[in-house]
């Protein structure tokens, strides 16, 4: 097996152990163990579980980027590529969501994460501040909004679309704590509700109520 391989099938591992066990009950050692190799083959790839998880964080960035260039790229109006941000942000591939499920649990234990993973978690949440921001800078002479205030704008709408994300698919409405669910199916079942499409729309129509 070629070493791009074997890197990809000890990422899908410790995705795997981390959606079951949660980041800070995840070993090396329950990687290897899980895909049946040795401690040395693990460190061939990556230096330390850090570096394994900056890898992972890095890969949701990358997809982030991607997506968000393209909208950009294609955008014709302000609603249509508003409805696309907000699509792209709550809707998820299999491997998307098993990667933002990693990230909610890196989040859970943000106290046990080195400066560097903290760093990358926050420039994930700057990244999607900066693209909203950018699409009022687009389209700045369709909304009403003070382009002086298109920074706080962008911080409010990204805000908005994430609390929504986070109360829908991770939080366990039928738990009186803050319980955040991490397995995959049930997320997946989340997401593919039919009434996210009412809160899809309802958030939707919130914030061109705000811009225009």
């Amino acid at each position: 097996m070629s070493g791009v391989g074997k890197k990809e099938q000890i990422l899908e591992a410790a995705t795997k152990l981390i959606l079951k066990k949660g980041y800070s009950h995840t070993s090396v050692e329950d990687i290897t163990n899980e895909m049946g190799i040795a401690k040395g083959s693990f460190y061939t790839y990556f230096k330390s579980k850090n570096l394994l998880l900056k890898t992972i964080a890095e890969k949701k960035i990358d997809e982030m980027i991607e997506k968000q260039d393209n909208i950009l790229k294609n955008a014709l109006s302000f609603e249509e590529t508003l409805k696309n941000i907000i699509l792209v942000r709550l809707k998820f591939s299999n491997e998307s969501m098993k990667r933002e499920l990693v990230l909610i649990s890196l989040i859970k234990n943000m106290e046990a994460l080195s400066p560097e993973i903290k760093e990358i978690l926050k420039r994930i949440g700057e990244i999607n501040i900066d693209f909203i921001k950018k699409l009022l800078i687009k389209f700045k002479s369709e909304l009403k909004a003070e382009e002086e205030n298109f920074q706080r704008y962008s911080e409010l709408i990204s805000a908005i679309i994430r609390e929504f994300k986070v109360v829908s698919f991770f939080l366990d409405k039928e738990c009186n704590e803050n319980i955040f669910i991490q397995d995959f199916d049930t997320v997946i079942e989340k997401m593919n509700n039919e009434k996210l499409e009412e809160g899809i729309d309802f958030i939707y129509r919130c914030i061109i109520k705000i811009l225009k």
